[in-house]
């Protein structure tokens, strides 16, 4: 489906439209630290169940491949996000063998805070864009569900986001009040992220059947039904 512009512009795809405001808006939510939006239209997609992965398998022509490459995008860039969150460990981590000072951890923690960020920025950035290069040689008729499979997994991928914000912000918070415990907290984020990672990994490819589902401020809550 592709809406002609009256002007004569290239033709917009409504799949990869699709694809782009939803990088749009997980890359804002990376920006303001809020994914609430997210958390939204993620228990909207459990709650109605649907089958992506099988919409697609229906419509790519007796292919199997495509739904386990368009995961793969989304579990990379969970595993890319929990690598950034491991790196901005590393670095508060190594504050413990210096002098204290809290200015200068502070201004530490908040670069590395940013280049986090901006690593998950990125990563989102490259999967919608391997998405849509790879979906735009697709069959016509899969290009939709392909999409829609890509997304869905994209929601899951951003609530994982929101953990690792999550923790950053704790870490931040202990430094800032100078809590005796930071390093037990450091040590229990980075477990608490790499749980968090293995969960939605889990989630996108299906690989569990039913699933419980990190959603961002609970534990573990399910069982829930449908995998995208």
């Amino acid at each position: 489906m592709a809406t002609a512009h009256p002007l004569g512009a290239p033709i917009l795809h409504l799949w990869k439209a699709q694809i782009e405001n939803y990088e749009f808006l997980a890359k804002l939510s990376c920006f303001t630290d809020n994914f609430t939006s997210f958390e939204f239209l993620l228990a909207t997609s459990i709650e109605s169940a649907v089958d992506y992965t099988g919409t697609l398998n229906d419509n790519a022509g007796g292919r199997t491949d495509v739904a386990p490459t368009i995961k793969e995008y989304n579990t990379e860039c969970v595993r890319k996000g929990q690598l950034a969150y491991e790196t901005f460990a590393d670095t508060v981590s190594r504050l413990k063998n210096t002098t204290v000072n809290k200015k200068d951890w502070t201004q530490a923690i908040d670069d590395a805070a940013t280049k986090a960020k901006v690593a998950a920025m990125d990563a989102i950035d490259d999967a919608a864009q391997r998405a849509k290069d790879y979906i735009g040689k697709l069959p016509e008729r899969a290009r939709d569900p392909a999409a829609h499979l890509f997304i869905a997994g994209t929601k899951v991928v951003l609530n994982f986001f929101a953990t690792v914000w999550d923790r950053i912000k704790e870490v931040l918070a202990s430094i800032a009040q100078f809590f005796e415990n930071v390093w037990e907290i450091l040590g229990a984020s980075v477990r608490a992220v790499g749980a968090a990672a293995e969960l939605a990994v889990v989630y996108i490819t299906g690989a569990g059947g039913d699933q419980s589902v990190r959603l961002v401020g609970n534990d573990y809550v399910g069982p829930q039904h449908g995998t995208t």
